[in-house]
């Protein structure tokens, strides 16, 4: 198998990259690939040096943070996190961007749904629009970086939007990808209002609940292997209670 970087015309090999039933990783095809390189030349035609460029695969570990990307693109949710340890000076703190681990007692904290306090809520904190950017953007320009704020989480989100003109104390609303490329730029936000005929082709609104659930009692009286086997099947409010449970014990 082999894959062609875009604009450049030069030919990688194939890769993949597997989970172990250990935890680990297991790579298989290449990872990086030697192009030849070109001569540089001074005005007078003497050599100086060569170019030597390299095309390699960087491998990120979402480690306990996984959770929250598995939501935005699996569940179109947006997950923070809570500390519930009672003995903690953090106790009941709430954090976006997703932390899995308390900053104060060190311990694993517990996943919060807050799509619909977002879609309720959130508003532009701050924000700045920029014409340029580093490499490897992949976002249009101009580009509308927002900071977002949600009542009760004491961070801040940083993320953009896709339509509208922010301004501070602007009420905004998330959307997420439906050709994910999980990262953070698989959520991104407009003003409330937008209507769904409105968003870019690629884009769409998350669907709430309605009134008559209760996702909060949907798990209890399940036993623990049960939900581990759920959990394992791709069961996102298993592991969500997996984690709840865990950080009672």
């Amino acid at each position: 198998m082999k894959k062609q970087l875009p604009d450049t015309g030069i030919i990688v090999p194939g890769h993949e990259a597997t989970v172990t039933n250990k935890g680990g990783y297991h790579f298989e095809g290449a990872f990086s690939t030697i192009v030849p390189g070109t001569p540089i030349m001074d005005d007078e035609g003497t050599l100086r040096g060569v170019t030597k460029p390299r095309y390699m695969v960087y491998v990120h570990s979402y480690g306990g943070e996984a959770l929250f990307f598995e939501a935005l693109v699996r569940d179109h949710k947006l997950l923070a996190t809570r500390c519930e340890n009672s003995k903690c000076p953090g106790h009941g703190m709430m954090y976006l961007p997703y932390r899995s681990h308390c900053p104060d007692c060190g311990l694993k904290m517990t996943p919060i749904d807050m799509t619909e306090l977002a879609y309720n809520e959130a508003k532009v904190y701050t924000f700045v629009v920029t014409e340029r950017s580093g490499a490897y953007n992949t976002l249009a320009k101009p580009i509308r970086f927002i900071d977002i704020e949600f009542p009760g989480i004491i961070t801040f989100l940083k993320s953009y939007m896709i339509l509208g003109e922010p301004s501070i104390g602007l009420r905004v609303v998330p959307v997420f990808r439906t050709d994910p490329t999980f990262t953070i730029e698989d959520l991104a936000w407009v003003p409330e209002g937008t209507k769904p005929e409105e968003l870019p082709e690629g884009w769409t609104f998350s669907a709430l609940p309605s009134d008559d659930e209760d996702p909060a009692n949907a798990y209890e009286g399940v036993p623990d292997k049960e939900l581990v086997r759920m959990a394992n099947e791709g069961d996102l409010e298993a592991r969500q209670e997996i984690f709840f449970r865990d950080c009672n014990e």
